[in-house]
């Protein structure tokens, strides 16, 4: 089940609207919002504590749907200049599913945010040389063209609230 519909109620109204949604939705403001797989994390520093909310796509907003591609999390700020959505994927070493996974995510769910500004990352515990991958560059491209930031970390990517909604 991909939840859609949802997903846009949640953004106005999140944290357990639903039942069903308690896995998936939840409004955060801690200082460090941290997802994590495995060995590989994503730290989101959140000194002035802004609410964030936290969707669970992979076994949350989509779940039973093995067959589609999907990123782990997407972290969605919204304040008074401009809402900021932040695809997260979280990987061992398999980039070029990862760049998979973002691609088929933001063309779920882009249209849920409109209006926003978007980022996507990746973080991997290994990143093979793909750079002359052709499936790796249309991807690329294809997240230019949405204008969305792609950024890579290895192990545990940081980034500061502040620095995204600059």
């Amino acid at each position: 089940m991909i939840c859609k519909e949802e997903l846009k109620i949640c953004i106005v109204t999140p944290q357990n609207k639903y039942d069903r949604c308690k896995n998936c939705c939840q409004k955060r403001s801690d200082s460090k919002i941290k997802c994590q797989e495995r060995e590989s994390s994503y730290i989101l520093e959140n000194n002035d504590r802004i609410p964030v909310i936290v969707f669970r796509v992979d076994g949350g907003v989509v779940c039973n749907e093995e067959s589609c591609k999907k990123c782990d999390y997407i972290y969605y700020i919204s304040n008074t200049k401009a809402s900021t959505v932040i695809f997260i994927e979280l990987k061992g070493s398999d980039y070029e599913e990862a760049l998979k996974q973002i691609e088929n995510s933001v063309k779920l769910f882009k249209g849920a945010f409109s209006g926003s500004k978007f980022y996507a990352r990746i973080v991997c515990t290994r990143f093979p040389n793909i750079n002359n991958n052709p499936t790796s560059r249309k991807i690329k491209t294809f997240l230019k063209e949405q204008k969305i930031n792609l950024d890579n970390g290895k192990f545990t990517m940081k980034e500061s609230i502040k620095d995204l909604l600059k």
